[in-house]
């Protein structure tokens, strides 16, 4: 953590601004008086931006780091032994490497420069997760990602900590609707508005709690309006959380060595607009990496246009994976062909250019997916689905609609990468 990050980049400007309560605000001669602006203070629009190029600048210049060409926000230093790996979040730095001299070498090359608070190995915490590091060797070496303590915040915020807990986050087949009653309090959550409750889920899905995406995503599409329904969904979710607290996303040196995905749609899903929701899981070392559930921008004529939509969206970031995957260590787990796992025939067909009239009407921007595999970069294979879990093997599955108790609990395990 770089402390006061924004204050070590100089503007690259003048500006003068007030000055606070508290200091004369007029001179000798009677004019008001003002302070020149030297550093880029926290508020400022381009204070982000000018932090951003003195960092790059430090890195690239005075460090021997290279920027990765996919994600701007990751860095890489060669050279003598293992690379060391960086990724920034603002002022949160990720540090990786075998070598732990280097780790300490570069700490102490990067405290030269900025101001640093270091949380350790296995002890660390970042953006609100806590990372832990158990395990040695290329056999049992594992990373765990989870939020207990956020967790823990929001149901003692929320008065929930005592709850009842239940096995799923929503019931099955559960839907909501801007035609349900509004709230009457407006939508609070023992005294927390349904708005900052809302904020605060989003973040846990979007960090460790994938299995979460869905009911989440349904849930923030009524911030404006809470309904009394979305309501007592919100409470229900919140009972999920309860459950355990330490749940998050473990992966392991043994897991899978090369990534492959999971692409789904539920045709249909808002009662609003009849938009199908899209799906999709990305998984590499035994766990999942990406996730996303969200509505289609359009509505699907049928059940192989919502397909192809969401296979289209998964493999737009499959190749964005793959291309950072291929930066950051070559071709060891891009070799060969991405599998993206699909349960409609319909797409897989589409994507190999094997159907008919009945499919001509779909926009031509959705036929990516036909580009990439020309190309070898995904390849679509068949798995099954419905809701046994003991034959079902579409993962994204509970991406895309409420399922049963016992349908989500299987697919949670998977993609967080809990093994009994």
């Amino acid at each position: 953590d770089v402390s006061h990050a924004y204050l070590n980049a100089l503007m690259d400007f003048v500006m003068h601004i007030r000055l606070p309560e508290g200091f004369e605000q007029t001179g000798k001669d009677g004019l008001p008086r003002v302070a020149r602006v030297r550093k880029a203070l926290f508020g400022f629009k381009q204070s982000g931006r000018l932090w951003a190029d003195l960092f790059d600048q430090t890195l690239l210049e005075d460090l021997g780091f290279e920027r990765l060409k996919s994600d701007p926000c990751v860095y890489v230093q060669r050279g003598n032994g293992p690379p060391l790996y960086l990724a920034i979040y603002c002022d949160d730095l990720l540090i990786v490497c075998s070598d732990q001299n280097k780790v300490e070498k570069f700490d102490k090359e990067l405290g030269k420069h900025f101001a640093l608070r270091n949380e350790g190995r296995g002890n660390g915490s970042m953006l609100g997760m806590k990372i832990t590091v158990s395990g040695q060797g290329s056999n049992d070496f594992a990373i765990k990602l989870n939020m207990p303590g956020y967790i823990r915040q929001l149901l003692k915020r929320t008065k929930m900590d005592g709850c009842n807990p239940v096995k799923s986050p929503a019931e099955s087949k559960f839907k909501l609707s801007r035609k349900d009653p509004l709230a009457e309090d407006g939508g609070l959550i023992n005294g927390v508005p349904y708005r900052s409750c809302c904020g605060a889920v989003l973040w846990a899905a979007l960090t460790c709690r994938p299995e979460l995406s869905h009911t989440v995503m349904q849930l923030c599409r009524f911030v404006n309006a809470p309904t009394t329904k979305a309501v007592s969904a919100m409470k229900r979710l919140l009972r999920h959380i309860s459950q355990d607290v330490e749940r998050g996303i473990t992966y392991r040196s043994n897991g899978e060595r090369e990534i492959c995905a999971y692409s789904d749609a539920d045709w249909g899903d808002c009662t609003d607009t009849a938009r199908s929701t899209t799906g999709f899981v990305v998984m590499l070392a035994g766990a999942a990496i990406d996730w996303r559930s969200k509505l289609q921008p359009t509505v699907a004529l049928s059940t192989v246009e919502a397909e192809a939509m969401a296979l289209c969206a998964a493999t737009v970031e499959v190749e964005y994976t793959r291309g950072l995957l291929g930066e950051l260590f070559g071709d060891k787990y891009i070799a060969k062909a991405t599998p993206i796992y699909v349960d409609n025939k319909g797409a897989r067909d589409d994507a190999y250019n094997k159907t008919g009239k009945r499919t001509r009407h779909i926009n031509m921007r959705f036929h990516r997916v036909r580009e990439a595999v020309t190309k070898d970069s995904i390849v679509v294979q068949r798995v099954t689905g419905g809701n046994d879990p003991a034959t079902s093997e579409m993962v994204a599955d509970i991406l895309t609609k409420s399922t049963p108790a016992p349908l989500f609990i299987a697919m949670m395990k998977i993609m967080s990468g809990i093994r009994e």
